[in-house]
């Protein structure tokens, strides 16, 4: 995890927390918006990941997700995990 995703991380931590702490309609709310935060960091760490990308490498990670080889996705996960070992 980079230095941004572990803030999304801990925020979303921090609302757990309080979740656990209070009411449960208000808990819900707070465990929904703590998977948003998560969602929106995982989001945020493809799009860095690719952003870093020449046209070159992002076109044959295009190509191999046109041919059927690989889901885009997966292969943006696996860049952002060998982007965060290098950190």
């Amino acid at each position: 995890m980079n230095a941004k995703q572990e803030k999304f991380e801990d925020s979303a931590c921090t609302l757990e927390w309080f979740a656990n702490d209070i009411e449960h309609t208000t808990s819900a709310m707070l465990n929904e918006c703590a998977a948003h935060i998560r969602e929106a960091a995982q989001g945020h760490a493809r799009y860095e990941a690719l952003r870093c990308l020449n046209p070159r490498e992002y076109t044959e990670m295009w190509r191999r997700n046109l041919a059927g080889d690989e889901r885009f996705d997966d292969m943006v996960d696996e860049l952002v995990k060998a982007n965060n070992a290098k950190a």
